[in-house]
């Protein structure tokens, strides 16, 4: 069967002139507003934490005016001081939207949506990472996907919080 282009060419009164209109596609709805390149999500990510770090020392940060974007920026200022090197893959858009979906996670799940949370455990794995990277032998590096996705790193905050409020 063949589509109609033009539904005005289909008089009302023809039998099967349901069929023959419902068969025309729809016209296309106007696309929405077009997402920021990787690069420019990336840059978003690493402004946003560190007016984060600015107004956490300045004792002004308003918690709920931030999004899990500013975890993953400040991961990528924690891995550019640490290492020297910023951490390349998120500037790939893939990996860049992975980052912030498991942030996004680990904020609602391991932190009941506390953001400030969020931001003191990334602050801590890299302080902890800061003083292992000096002595390790390996390769090893903290990635996002270890920082965001791992049960464990979370685990060893909790107890190192427990630990620091029990003194």
């Amino acid at each position: 069967m063949r589509i109609r282009r033009h539904p005005e060419l289909v008089a009302a009164d023809h039998p099967n002139a349901d069929f023959l209109l419902g068969a025309i596609p729809s016209p296309k709805k106007a696309s929405k507003k077009s997402r920021p390149s990787a690069a420019k999500r990336y840059d978003m990510a690493v402004r946003d934490a560190q007016i984060a770090i600015d107004e956490v020392t300045a004792g002004t940060l308003d918690f709920a005016a931030i999004g899990p974007r500013a975890v993953v920026g400040l991961f990528i200022v924690l891995h550019t001081k640490v290492y020297g090197v910023e951490p390349s893959e998120l500037r790939d858009g893939r990996e860049m939207d992975g980052a912030s979906a498991s942030a996004r996670r680990l904020v609602e799940v391991d932190f009941g949506g506390r953001i400030d949370w969020a931001l003191d455990f990334v602050r801590w794995t890299w302080a902890r990472e800061k003083r292992q990277f000096a002595t390790r032998t390996s390769d090893w590096r903290l990635s996002w996907r270890w920082q965001f996705t791992s049960k464990s790193s979370v685990t060893d905050y909790r107890i190192a919080m427990s630990k620091k409020q029990a003194l």
